[in-house]
């Protein structure tokens, strides 16, 4: 066995000697909980039944354990509050309620606002892209044509690259098709 394979099943050792450890502790932790509440509950089982009850108790808390994620508490702790705050529950509630009728009045203001920008944009565009044409057949008509028609073609260009790309980054994914 090399060095480093040496280490390595040593790292292994200690940390299953520290996995075993704490279950030991938390066994310990679980026949105290046990002896606390039914003191004689355990002197009954030999030792080999009374650490797979205690590793079964532990399995079972394990288990037992919960997780929640979400603007609302669980349905437990609403009625939690309720009990230690009048009408907890219904404040809860009522919270909730205002801060979703707020997140939305937000979002709407949003869009209304992105679409009259956008509104202003094609507005603009419209009236500066006449001015250039108007321009450019000015220039035509006062025996300018090749300047004229650089500024009608570049004018043109302009749009069309502006719509385009416009389009591009509204629908970066799918070739610019609406999801």
């Amino acid at each position: 066995m090399t060095p480093k394979n040496a280490k390595i099943n040593e790292t292994h050792d200690d940390q299953r000697t520290q996995h075993q450890s704490e279950q030991d502790l938390s066994l310990q932790e679980i026949q105290e909980d046990i002896e606390e509440i039914e003191p004689e509950f355990l002197d009954d089982l030999p030792p080999e039944q009374r650490k797979k009850f205690l590793s079964l108790v532990r399995t079972i808390s394990i288990r037992q354990a919960s997780m929640h994620s979400g603007p609302l508490p669980r349905p437990e702790d609403i009625e939690k509050y309720n009990m230690i705050i009048p009408n907890g529950a219904e404040r809860i509630m009522k919270e909730a309620e205002l801060q979703s009728a707020h997140r939305r009045s937000m979002e709407n203001k949003v869009i209304d606002s992105d679409n009259k920008q956008s509104a202003k944009g094609q507005i603009f565009g419209l009236v500066i892209s006449l001015i250039c044409i108007g321009g450019a057949i000015s220039l035509g008509l006062l025996d300018q044509p090749w300047l004229g028609g650089i500024l009608a073609t570049t004018t043109v260009i302009g749009l069309v690259t502006v719509y385009v790309l416009g389009k591009s980054a509204q629908f970066p994914n799918n070739n610019n098709e609406p999801e």
